[in-house]
């Protein structure tokens, strides 16, 4: 929901690479290696979309 309001959509993007990456090291962690590429795509993505914003 922060992402749809332009008054928060800093914090919700934020919010989603926290959550993103924990999920990466999730991944790392559990030797999930299949799902790995794209969970680091999406991580990638919302960082890039931060450094946008910025």
């Amino acid at each position: 929901m922060l992402l749809l309001v332009p008054a928060t959509s800093w914090a919700g993007a934020i919010g989603s690479v926290v959550i993103l990456v924990a999920a990466v090291i999730t991944l790392i962690r559990c030797r999930e290696w299949g799902h790995l590429p794209g969970a680091v795509v999406l991580t990638a993505a919302a960082v890039t979309a931060v450094a946008i914003r910025g």
